[in-house]
């Protein structure tokens, strides 16, 4: 079964890329069922430029993460595609695990 895992993980990081990579990136990130105003890249993106410059992005109605999460996302930001590609592979390798274990006991 790891065969079938492996090429899924492949075939699933290799669409995540051309998304990233092509103009569909834009359309969806401007989508209502994927953005909300919690996981909005461009709020991140915001709130770190304020950070940077000495204000406070708690101050207005801007960014709603953690402050830790900020600080976070300040070392990440440059590599948020493959933080991102790797957070779904993990994630997919969880579930899968999750999945096959519960499979298992019933």
């Amino acid at each position: 079964m790891a065969a079938p895992l492996t090429l899924l993980l492949i075939v699933g990081t290799s669409i995540r890329l051309f998304l990233f990579r092509s103009s569909l990136a834009d359309v969806i990130a401007e989508r209502v069922e994927v953005v909300s105003p919690l996981t909005a890249w461009k709020r991140v993106i915001e709130g770190l430029a304020l950070l940077d410059l000495g204000v406070s992005p708690y101050s207005g109605d801007v960014f709603h993460e953690t402050p830790l999460i900020i600080y976070l996302f300040h070392f990440v930001v440059d590599y948020a595609e493959i933080t991102f590609m790797l957070a779904d592979v993990i994630t997919a390798v969880a579930l899968y695990w999750q999945s096959r274990i519960i499979t298992h006991k019933c």
